[in-house]
């Protein structure tokens, strides 16, 4: 299965969650799973937020190395399941890429959505402040990680 996180810049939202997902996936030896992440404006491969980073880090993920990266044709293809990280954002990636129909949801069902669609019923539990929450609350200042 192919999980694609998106957002508008690929610097912050979708970026940290591609990582506590990806880092919730290795801890539970679940490598039959990808995890990407790609942004709605071209940043022209921008560096994460070093905010960002170093909450991940600071909380156990991998923090380093990130450029945002583009949604192009070829992702949507490659994804199996896209979550974006507000609901507009799933109606311009519809505009845009019409076959993401079915495979495009808006992330504030990304707990249930995971755990049912790939089987993993435990990942994401006992996170003090699990994706579905930073989501929702939408800023990285309150992530306290897992």
């Amino acid at each position: 299965m192919n999980i694609l996180f998106v957002c508008t810049a690929n610097i912050n939202r979708s970026f940290m969650a591609e990582r506590i997902l990806r880092g919730q996936l290795k801890k539970h030896a679940k490598y039959n799973i990808n995890v990407s992440s790609a942004a709605l404006l071209d940043m022209k491969a921008a560096a994460a937020d070093p905010v960002t980073a170093e909450l991940l880090v600071a909380n156990g993920y991998d923090g380093s190395g990130h450029k945002s990266s583009l949604l192009t044709e070829s992702k949507v293809d490659w994804a199996d399941l896209i979550l974006v990280m507000e609901g507009s954002q799933r109606r311009l990636i519809l505009d845009q890429f019409p076959k993401a129909e079915g495979r495009s949801t808006f992330s504030i069902h990304i707990l249930r959505i995971i755990r049912s669609r790939i089987g993993i019923s435990k990942i994401l539990t006992g996170c003090p402040l699990t994706i579905i929450d930073y989501v929702s609350l939408r800023s990285i200042w309150l992530f306290k990680g897992c």
